[in-house]
């Protein structure tokens, strides 16, 4: 049966409550056994926990970076073309980098940087030359 009192209420509130408990339940040499075998693992995949972070750190530079080079290299679309954003907006591209892209608003005389990973998520129409026949 688990009686209640004061210092046990206390132990409940203090920050290290698992480690003394678990302190408690092992023994002192276990526990020196558990932080060697923690140390090990840190030792032999530390650098595996180093990549994963750096991977998730820089994932969203990495994302755009590639899709800025998809719409950099690609065909579609160049620098100095007049295209509609949104069907309504009459925009010219000024710039075209690795992480954004730079529109010339006709109307407003604005400008408009987009992040290249939100360029395909907008509706861009370009004005085609005349044909010839």
């Amino acid at each position: 049966m688990i009686t209640l009192n004061i210092y046990n209420v206390l132990l409940m509130f203090n920050p290290d409550f698992f480690a003394l408990v678990a302190a408690r339940i092992i023994e002192d040499s276990d526990v020196y056994a558990i932080e060697r075998i923690f140390s090990d693992l840190v030792g032999k995949y530390g650098w595996l926990f180093v990549v994963a972070f750096f991977t998730l750190l820089f994932k969203n530079l990495v994302s755009n970076v590639l899709a800025g080079m998809m719409f950099m290299f690609g065909s579609d679309f160049d620098t100095d073309d007049i295209v509609y954003i949104g069907g309504e907006k009459k925009a010219r591209i000024v710039r075209q980098t690795p992480t954004k892209t730079v529109f010339h608003i006709v109307d407003t005389d604005r400008k408009l940087v987009v992040p290249n990973v939100d360029l395909y998520k907008l509706k861009i129409e370009k004005v085609l030359p005349e044909a010839k026949d």
